[in-house]
């Protein structure tokens, strides 16, 4: 009985992660297609190392982003972090929602847009697997 509970519970789990995936890269397709494209600087980008084998080493960004939209100001941060080198003061194309001008698409965003549906599709195989396990 127990363990068919934290069963269920694990189910619900990874059905709320599949879907809160799927919503996410739908809305950056929404905001790419519908948003309005604001040209904005860089405020501030914090960057971090990652040494390998060979010494090669890659740039991890997570910038910031300032835009104004009908006068008022707003601060963006990326959230994810990607291999993309961001300088401090460069322009780049902020995509703002219409309907919510504090809710925008960043570029590192818009670039790994593909991972969410990657990220869901994994997720529904899992979820899929475990009901034909448990049926």
């Amino acid at each position: 009985m127990f363990y068919s509970i934290l069963r269920i519970i694990r189910l619900i789990t990874l059905i709320g992660l599949l879907l809160y995936q799927l919503i996410r890269y739908m809305k950056i397709i929404y905001l790419f297609k519908n948003g309005i494209v604001v040209k904005e600087y860089i405020k501030d980008s914090k960057i971090r190392r990652i040494y390998r084998v060979n010494r090669v080493h890659d740039y991890y960004t997570h910038a910031t982003y300032e835009y104004e939209y009908n006068g008022i100001k707003y601060v963006a941060k990326d959230k994810m972090i990607g291999t993309i080198k961001m300088d401090i003061g460069g322009v780049v194309d902020i995509y703002i929602n219409p309907n919510k001008s504090n809710e925008c698409l960043t570029p590192l965003e818009y670039k790994n847009r593909n991972f969410y549906l990657i990220v869901a599709i994994i997720l529904l195989m899992i979820v899929i697997a475990i009901l034909l396990y448990y049926i």
